[in-house]
């Protein structure tokens, strides 16, 4: 009997008899065909504030069941595997639903589409619709003689009695619970017909459903409606009701095996990251129904391959497949694209491998849906672009050193570690939990960068000596310490050190662009401070040839986004101290690839680069700085890099000891005048007077 019907016998058995009698028959026929059209929720579905309140009230009442699972879970019917699926797959589910409800929550756009709108009608049409259950599902408890169907598959859609607990009454709330509870009570015998007996029309016995025209409606035996239900229904929500919410929601059911080739495994101490997972669990869970693209770019060795694992491992359950593909070359994101193809039974193993290509893509766009796909080591958004499904649900993790990738994904920056975290790491990996100061000056010195921290810790381990002993060893020879292949990790940067990593990068760098190889040279001799664009632009005429000329129109612009490209510089906007309305664009080098860069320098070459360098600047610093305050915002910039460049200690470039003298004297000035720093002004002054004494002639 349809909900209509229902209905329709639901007003006429409120009237007497007699007046039942009087209503011609045509006139219920007329009242069951005008009803046939009613469908309350295609009246407010173009009403956008109307279908969030709908969505967000279903998600509430989701959440309260899935939480009743989890409490049912705890009691001791339950295994601990078992309690620790629950414990999994809710939340998953819990996540999945607060992404649906944060997107309801923006007005900016339209409601859209989500994985339970198909629900929302059952909530508008009613408590007799909302008893129903779909097809496939028990539609009571069990009686002697009469058995249920299995339980439905994950792809069925869930029960309505999930529809929202504050919008609805307490009984049919208490309804829509017990319609789940149901499910506990596991497969039963086979009715007394054999198994061809249509479930509701199961042998005779003392509580079979009527087939006469009361079919469908209960005996009403007391006995009946009171029974207790199974043992492990009083609970709450039981097993098989969170395998169909989870399933629902785009989770997968308990016990199914993820496949996956992922080949490195998450680190035993991996910290500092939560925020970054927090971060990919939200760009996955926003895009319901389409495909959900985030890249996570930084610089070489800060961690992005381990994260990309971490998050894998993680969230192995959320995925039917977690498919690893090395991105760095062509010929490799083709063969783990075709493997993928291979392993899901898309294509045979012996197709060629362009058509097999092809194949893949295209099932990657109708049915990617439960599929990680993991871009390691894309080179750029344009050449990893052709090989990025087209479409379909599928989830997709890039990892690359390249920053630009917002054309085709959401990028995701990871920084270094601070100094807090670094120590952390220190601690755990070396087990040394009473040399925290140590730990912190120590990871400061690696400028938070993981790898290095591994390496660190793991030569500590070798030899057993302490942190601080590292960091004394560190500071006399950086370099040699960071090229030790004995301490570089075996599984991360193909076994790469430090020192390798960077030297790759600065080859690859160049060969991008001819001037990105001499211009990370001349960035490696400065102090690591942020390195002003003004600097080159203005000084570049000083740098000599042939890089003069390489630099000159968009040629700068062109080097710096290759070594933008292997992470070997970035970019940052600093506002000035004392003038907020002064805003300055800079560079910025790691300073352990600066150690890196500048001991690939050859002693002639580094001397020649210290002299140009001692040239540009001299071409830049403002001359007016001791009466003209609009010039010290430029000066402050450049302040600290002429002062490090001018080491007393150091001895002078040839040939520059009068631009040496010059720049130090308007430093000195400026020391004086806008800083009132007269001892060091004073200091400064002296030293310009002897260089210029011993440069000019007598």
């Amino acid at each position: 009997m349809s909900f209509t019907e229902k209905l329709v016998d639901a007003v006429l058995g409120t009237l007497p008899k007699a007046a039942l009698a009087l209503i011609p028959e045509h006139w219920k026929k007329r009242a069951l065909e005008r009803l046939q059209d009613l469908d309350p929720f295609a009246v407010i579905a173009d009403n956008h504030y109307l279908v969030r309140v709908l969505r967000v009230a279903w998600i509430d009442a989701a959440e309260h069941v899935l939480d009743a699972g989890r409490q049912a879970a705890r009691s001791p019917e339950w295994s601990d595997h078992q309690r620790a699926d629950i414990d999994r797959f809710h939340g998953l589910a819990i996540m999945q639903l607060r992404a649906i409800r944060d997107a309801t929550f923006d007005r900016r756009t339209a409601p859209g589409t989500s994985a339970i709108d198909g629900h929302l009608p059952l909530v508008v049409r009613g408590a007799a619709e909302r008893r129903r259950l779909p097809s496939g599902w028990p539609t009571a408890t069990a009686k002697p003689g009469r058995s249920r169907p299995a339980s439905p598959p994950l792809s069925a859609p869930w029960s309505p009695g999930a529809t929202s607990a504050r919008c609805r009454p307490a009984h049919l709330r208490r309804s829509g619970l017990r319609l789940l509870r149901r499910d506990a009570q596991g497969p039963e015998e086979a009715p007394a017909g054999g198994p061809g007996v249509p479930h509701g029309n199961a042998g005779p016995g003392p509580h079979a459903r009527r087939t006469d025209g009361n079919q469908g409606r209960r005996d009403p035996d007391p006995a009946v409606r009171r029974r207790p239900p199974a043992a492990g229904a009083q609970q709450g929500i039981p097993e098989v009701a969170v395998r169909a919410i989870v399933g629902r929601l785009g989770g997968q059911g308990l016990g199914r095996t993820t496949i996956t080739n992922v080949p490195i495994r998450e680190p035993a101490h991996f910290l500092g990251r939560d925020d970054a997972l927090a971060t990919l669990r939200v760009a996955f869970g926003c895009k319901a129904g389409r495909v959900a693209i985030t890249a996570l770019h930084g610089l070489r060795g800060v961690g992005k391959t381990t994260l990309a694992a971490a998050y894998a491992e993680r969230h192995r359950a959320d995925y039917r497949a977690i498919w690893w593909i090395r991105a760095g070359t062509e010929a490799g994101l083709r063969a783990d694209l075709v493997a993928l193809g291979v392993r899901l039974a898309w294509v045979d193993v012996g197709l060629e491998e362009e058509p097999a290509l092809a194949t893949v893509m295209d099932r990657l766009r109708d049915a990617g849906g439960g599929l990680l796909l993991i871009y390691d080591n894309a080179l750029d958004a344009r050449r990893l672009a052709p090989h990025l499904p087209r479409g379909g649900a599928a989830r997709i993790l890039v990892t690359s050193n390249a920053p630009n990738w917002r054309g085709v994904a959401e990028p995701v920056e990871i920084a270094v570690w601070p100094p807090e975290v670094g120590a952390d790491y220190l601690i755990a990996r070396t087990g040394r939990p009473k040399e925290r100061a140590a730990a912190e000056a120590l990871s400061d010195a690696l400028g938070g960068l993981p790898l290095a921290h591994e390496q660190a810790a793991a030569y500590c381990e070798r030899l057993e000596i302490a942190l601080a002993e590292y960091h004394r060893r560190f500071a006399d020879r950086k370099v040699a310490m960071l090229e030790d292949a004995r301490d570089a990790p075996a599984d991360y940067h193909d076994g790469r050190t430090v020192a390798a990593t960077f030297g790759l990068a600065i080859e690859a760098a160049a060969a991008l662009h001819p001037a990105a190889g001499p211009l990370i040279g001349h960035l490696a001799l400065l102090a690591p401070e942020p390195i002003p664009l003004f600097l080159l632009r203005e000084g570049s005429t000083s740098l000599g040839a042939p890089l003069d000329a390489l630099l000159d129109g968009d040629g700068l612009d062109e080097a710096i986004a290759a070594l933008r490209a292997l992470t070997l510089v970035g970019r940052e906007t600093i506002v000035d101290e004392r003038a907020p309305v002064v805003t300055t664009e800079t560079l910025q080098v790691h300073r352990l690839v600066r150690e890196v860069a500048a001991a690939r320098l050859a002693a002639e070459a580094r001397e020649t680069m210290r002299g140009e360098l001692v040239r540009v600047l001299h071409t830049v610093y403002p001359t007016g700085v001791y009466n003209d305050p609009e010039t010290w915002p430029r000066a402050r910039r450049l302040d600290g890099l002429v002062l490090a460049l001018l080491d007393a200690e150091a001895e002078l470039p040839k040939g520059t000891e009068l631009a040496a003298g010059i720049l130090l004297d308007r430093v000195a000035s400026y020391r004086q005048a806008a800083l009132g720093a007269y001892e060091q002004a004073r200091s400064l002054f002296e030293r310009a007077l002897a260089i210029r004494e011993r440069a000019l002639p007598e």
